[in-house]
Order: structure tokens, then C-alpha cells, then sequence
């Protein structure tokens, strides 16, 4: 829903509405989810995202929003794809509230080692390009990551932590056959502050190929064995 001009520019990625059919969805590797109403969406839709990762091996990231992502996705089709574990008991102005100090945010052990993460072959490097990007104004606040996820990047602020650990802001699940990403801010933009794509794009690039890879070999959507290297 974010103009519908978009999609009549000349060789624009961009698609005039959300696919129709289950065979019209399969020909996609990914599905980018913003801050979009599940209303909007609709509940069909959803249940069809749900198969497609589920059975069919496809890729979804969750990008949260101030809105409606992940707050406004529970008890639909797709809570049970997030990483993370939903607060019911928060107020529209804890899910919405911006900081007015910078939050910070860092990498876990798995993080640091994650080839999806990964900006430097060394490890203290690595460590500080992360450490060196400026904190965000905002985190969706939730309840922890589900047990079967792995966590990459928490919120460091106390007051957000969940039984006593940081909270999750990047995380990831398989869900059957497929995968799933959460990321749990608003502005993987300031990872080009003072740095333009340097960074920026590096990230991007390996995420979006750690799911698309495995569809673009042909590989087996019942059996992977895959390495952190």
C-alpha cells in the first residue's frame, strides 16, 4: 500500500497487488512483509502464506512496524511464522512510542558468527562495524524469541528485556519446509549513516541470498544440511 504508481514505473519490482492464486505465489522466492494491516491482506492471503512457507519452502521477513507489524498479527494466519513471542498486555503507546535517546543494539554470539550478518573475516572487525552503526528511536517490543529461533540482534535496554534476557530484534526460524526472518525496528537505514551502501547493502544481499539460494539450486525441500561458513 505504498502507491500504487510504484508498480507502473518502466521495469519496476514492484507488483499492482498481492497474488491471486497459490500457483501465481509459487513462482516468488520471498515475500517482504511491512508494516501492512492484516485487515488489508486478508485472512485468505495469509492462510496462503502460511502453505507456501510451510509447504512449498518459501522465504518471508517480517519488517516490523510502528503500526501493525508484528503487534496487529496475532491470532491470524501468520503469528505462528514470527520468531518471536507477541505481548498482549502492551498499550498502543508501548508499541508505538519512539525513544528519545538512541537505543542500542547488538549482536549476539550467534550473530557475530552468522554468515547473514557477517561484514568482516575477522572477528573483532566485524564486532566493531556493528558496534559502530548509530542506535534507533524505536524496537517493537515483544516477548521474547520462540524456542525454536535463533537469535542475531537484541535490544539491549533494560527495560525491554523479557525473563531477564535482552530482547530479540533480529531473529530466525525454519517453519516446515521454509524460513522465516523477523526484524523487530524501522530503520535498517541508518546502517548507511556516514557510510552510504557500504554496509547497508552487504547485509541485504546475503539475507536475501541466504533465501533465495537454496530454490535457485534446486535443492531438496526435505532434506538440507547447511554450514555456518
Amino acid at each position: 500500500d505504498g502507491g500504487a504508481e510504484l508498480a507502473d514505473e518502466p521495469d519496476s519490482p514492484f507488483l499492482k497487488e498481492f497474488p491471486k492464486d497459490r500457483a501465481e505465489l509459487v513462482s516468488n522466492e520471498i515475500i517482504i512483509l511491512g508494516d501492512v494491516d492484516p485487515k488489508v491482506l486478508g485472512d485468505e492471503n495469509m492462510k496462503l502464506i502460511n502453505e507456501w512457507v510451510s509447504e512449498l519452502g518459501g522465504g518471508l521477513i517480517f519488517l516490523a512496524g510502528t503500526k501493525n507489524n508484528p503487534f496487529r498479527y496475532a491470532g491470524t494466519p501468520l503469528e505462528p511464522l514470527l520468531p518471536v513471542k507477541l505481548d498482549p498486555s502492551l498499550t498502543p503507546e508501548q508499541q508505538s512510542g519512539r525513544s528519545r535517546e538512541p537505543l542500542v543494539l547488538k549482536l549476539t554470539t550467534m550473530g557475530e558468527y552468522s554468515p547473514l550478518l557477517r561484514l568482516s573475516d575477522d572477528n573483532l572487525e566485524n564486532r566493531q562495524i556493528w558496534n559502530s552503526f548509530p542506535g534507533v528511536r524505536w524496537t517493537a517490543r515483544v516477548a521474547g524469541a520462540r524456542p525454536t529461533a535463533q537469535v542475531f540482534l537484541v535490544d539491549t535496554t533494560p527495560e525491554h528485556e523479557t525473563n531477564g534476557e535482552p530482547m530479540p530484534v533480529i531473529a530466525q526460524q525454519s517453519y516446515g519446509q521454509g524460513a522465516v526472518m523477523y526484524f523487530g525496528f524501522d530503520e535498517t537505514y541508518r546502517w548507511r549513516t556516514k557510510l552510504g551502501e557500504k554496509f547497508y547493502s552487504k547485509i541485504w544481499n546475503q539475507i536475501i541470498q541466504n533465501f533465495s539460494l537454496d530454490r535457485q539450486l534446486g535443492a531438496s525441500a526435505r532434506t538440507q544440511i547447511k554450514v555456518d561458513r
